[in-house]
Parts: structure tokens; sequence; C-alpha cells
């Protein structure tokens, strides 16, 4: 999930204390991408892992809007 949160945005995951920072500029990638039923960039994938220890995170071969506070920050 992102969102944003008192001035910055972050991806959140359920049950996950920690997040993942991330430029205003990629939440409006993941935002638009919903919106148009796009793929979810490789780089959110990549995100997940680092951040939970995913196998994979959200899959990027699903629409974004089908993909399955403190942490590292995405530039």
């Amino acid at each position: 999930m992102a969102s944003p949160f008192l001035a910055q945005y972050l991806l959140v995951q359920p049950g996950r204390a920690a997040g993942v920072r991330i430029p205003e500029v990629r939440y409006e990638e993941l935002r638009a991408a919903g919106a148009e039923g796009r793929y979810v960039p490789d780089w959110l994938a990549d995100a997940a892992r680092v951040a939970w220890g995913t196998g994979g995170g959200p899959d990027p071969g699903f629409p974004a809007d089908q993909g399955g506070a403190s942490g590292p920050a995405i530039t």
C-alpha cells in the first residue's frame, strides 16, 4: 500500500511495523498506474523484497490494482 503521510510518501504492508519512504514522483507513478490499470513498476517488488524480505513482493506481472514508517528510502 502506498500513501501520503505527514508530508512524506510511504509504502506500508499490513501487519508490519516498518515502511519504506518513497519520493513524490514514485508515489505519483504508483497512483497513475493504479488509475490507468497499468502494471506495477519493477522497483516496487525490489523495495518490498528489501523492506520486508518478501519472496518477490507485489508481482510486477499483475496490474497495479491487483498486486499482491521507518525504513529504507527509495530514490
